[in-house]
């Protein structure tokens, strides 16, 4: 059995790894105009790939997923709306 103080590291850690993670994805999305397809594929890829890998190296299952969820859908969605007024607006090819 795990000891809690093990998990409640493990969980902050992934948060606010994750945090920025998500603000950074979130932000790339925007910046590129992806489409819809696009967006959830890098978001998807965000959660996945830092999954498998601390699971792989023996981590708890449940708590590295949830926590990449929280922290990587609904806490970098919600930091991303804070900076988004402040990010530059691309002006499209045609325009000068």
């Amino acid at each position: 059995m795990t000891p809690l103080t093990t998990l409640l590291t493990l969980a902050i850690g992934i948060l606010i790894a994750g945090t920025v993670a998500g603000t950074v994805a979130y932000s790339m999305n925007y910046m590129m105009r992806a489409d819809d397809v696009m967006h959830r594929i890098i978001l998807g890829t965000y959660v996945i790939v830092p999954s498998v890998g601390l699971i792989a190296r023996g981590e708890d299952p449940a708590v590295v997923i949830i926590s990449m969820f929280v922290s990587i859908i609904i806490i970098g969605r919600y930091t991303f709306g804070l900076i988004k007024p402040r990010l530059p607006r691309r002006k499209p090819a045609n325009q000068q």
